[in-house]
């Protein structure tokens, strides 16, 4: 499938197309991608383009190269964002398939600078409100 239709520059939809790939499932963690030459034929892009897709993928922790042996899928960062696509951080979240929430944590009321101090520290006397039916906490 030839990627050259997009308009962005070469090496950028090179390395969106891997990365969906990898969301999708094709490719694995711990998986060895083709070699330079299958995946470039693949993808309709020059070899050089492809090596500097995958130049970025290694910067960006997708993928880890070792000479003469092959390119493979690394684990997953939790959080990514590159500098071509910017997103929130309840985004990033939930791209890592995580669930995105807010804690409320209050102190007692009336009580003295040492004393919130030493809850503080302690955790003792700080009452979580997630939990609350009025709580603003999904």
């Amino acid at each position: 499938m030839s990627i050259k239709l997009d308009h962005r520059l070469l090496y950028l939809r090179v390395i969106e197309k891997i990365k969906q790939d990898i969301d999708d499932g094709v490719y694995r963690e711990g998986e060895k991608l083709p070699s330079e030459f299958e995946l470039s034929k693949q993808l309709g892009v020059s070899r050089a383009t492809l090596r500097e897709a995958l130049r970025i993928l290694e910067d960006e922790k997708f993928v880890v190269r070792k000479h003469g042996v092959g390119t493979f899928i690394s684990s997953k960062p939790p959080f990514t964002s590159g500098i071509e696509e910017l997103f929130s951080v309840t985004d990033m979240i939930m791209r890592a398939k995580m669930t995105p929430g807010t804690k409320v944590l209050v102190g007692r009321k009336g009580s003295s600078d040492r004393e919130r101090s030493r809850a503080f520290k302690n955790r003792t006397e700080l009452t979580d409100l997630s939990d609350r039916p009025d709580s603003i906490c999904g």
